[in-house]
């Protein structure tokens, strides 16, 4: 037996001399707090943080070796509020800093995979949005750079209340949007092809979405756990991509544009939720358009209860338009009128979704 133990302690050792560099964890100690890491062919791996947290500044070698990675689950303390990453960092787990404080991520200016801007972390072009903060509040515009939305990129961003993805964006990654609690808006561009798996799954504060006409593909769940979710409004033809389990987790209404086509024959009628043609028209010849007693107003019409926002805009290059009523149009009709047209030497009006 005693043999036995003997021959295992040296083939152990044996293995550990021919392994290339691999270590068990170790951990080290500095200003910010204390860093666990392993080392694999002489460069370091950070696998976790422990400390009081607040703003810290990733080191960029221990014990004279470079650190190089940064795994998942990095920030699993929930403590830290600031985050600076190194030069020497060339692979940033998609996890790495879950923590609901953290409001900013900074690179290096000289690391040559990573960037940043207003604290979101990227890759060096900035075509790509790796992380976002998950403790950052408040309404984010995607930069028009970048041309794909990570997967998990603002995963449980729950004090995020809205995001305008450009029309340069082409792809949102797995769970990108997972648990947002907060958001109530999502302006997704129509440049925007696919929505992987569980893209918004549990963004409860979502009312309704608008899906653009270049989107071809819609992953399962992706709105799932979407409580909030009332209506979807889609630009394009139905397409054989859109998975029931997308469409129908919690949905109420589906509404699709005159002239698409797929719709009914996508989604037979025992999946539960109804697919509504939304065709809100201004009716500018007959008598109910123009002025009646200093009102400016004409009928709406279009398929019954259908829900229509009218907007107006002194100036059409400017493109400035200011939302006038929220309506229903009941019984396929309603008429609109507008008390403030006085006061502008010119006023134009649209109708959108909610």
């Amino acid at each position: 037996m005693r043999r036995h133990i003997l021959y295992s302690a040296i083939l152990l050792a044996f293995l550990l001399l021919i392994l290339p560099g691999v270590v068990q964890a170790q951990s080290y100690t500095n200003n910010y707090g204390i860093w666990n890491y392993t080392t694999t062919n002489d460069t370091i791996t950070i696998t976790e943080y422990s400390g009081p947290g607040g703003d810290v500044t990733i080191p960029d070698r221990i014990n004279g070796l470079l650190v190089t990675s940064i795994s998942d689950g990095f920030g699993s303390c929930g403590c830290l509020t600031g985050i600076a990453v190194p030069s020497s960092v060339t692979n940033i787990g998609y996890a790495a800093f879950p923590s609901p404080i953290l409001t900013a991520i900074t690179v290096d200016i000289s690391n040559s995979v990573y960037s940043s801007a207003s604290g979101v972390l990227f890759d060096k072009n900035q075509t790509t949005l790796l992380i976002y903060p998950q403790g950052k509040s408040g309404s984010y515009i995607v930069p028009s750079s970048v041309t794909s939305i990570g997967d998990y990129a603002f995963y449980n961003c729950t004090n995020l209340t809205s995001v305008t993805i450009p029309n340069s964006v082409t792809n949102l990654g797995w769970q990108a949007f997972y648990h947002c609690t907060s958001m109530n808006r999502i302006s997704i561009g129509n440049s925007v092809a696919s929505i992987q798996y569980g893209a918004f799954y549990s963004c409860t504060g979502l009312t309704n979405v608008m899906i653009p006409e270049s989107v071809s593909s819609i992953g399962d769940f992706a709105f799932n756990a979407c409580f909030s979710l009332t209506s979807m409004y889609f630009q394009g033809n139905a397409s054989p991509y859109f998975s029931p389990e997308m469409c129908f987790g919690d949905m109420s209404t589906i509404y699709y544009l005159p002239e698409t086509t797929g719709w009914d024959s996508l989604f037979p009628s025992y999946f539960g939720v109804p697919m509504v043609l939304w065709n809100p028209s201004i009716q500018t010849t007959n008598a109910s358009f123009g002025v009646r007693t200093n009102r400016f107003g004409f009928n709406i019409v279009g398929t019954t209860n259908i829900l229509i926002v009218v907007e107006a805009s002194p100036d059409l290059l400017r493109a400035s338009w200011t939302s006038l009523q929220s309506c229903t149009i009941t019984n396929g009709s309603i008429y609109f009128s507008d008390p403030q047209w006085t006061n502008y030497p010119t006023r134009f009006y649209r109708i959108r979704s909610p």
